[in-house]
């Protein structure tokens, strides 16, 4: 619902927009016991992807070491 609220109103006004979104629980029911790590996990793969796709439009600027 928030990625969509967000999405509509830049979609609204004309401003350009992407979102990514990680998922930090499972499909057991003992997603709830693990959620800290989780979110860590999920950080940590977001934080990546985002650093690859920002290469991949400006490898001057993102490639960096």
């Amino acid at each position: 619902k928030e990625t969509a609220s967000i999405a509509h109103v830049c979609y609204v006004n004309n401003i350009p927009f992407i979102s990514v979104r990680t998922i930090t629980d499972n499909a057991n029911d003992g997603g709830s016991e693990n959620f800290e790590e989780n979110c860590d996990k999920a950080s940590l793969i977001s934080a990546e992807f985002v650093r690859s796709m920002l290469g991949k439009l400006h490898p001057d600027t993102f490639n960096k070491g």
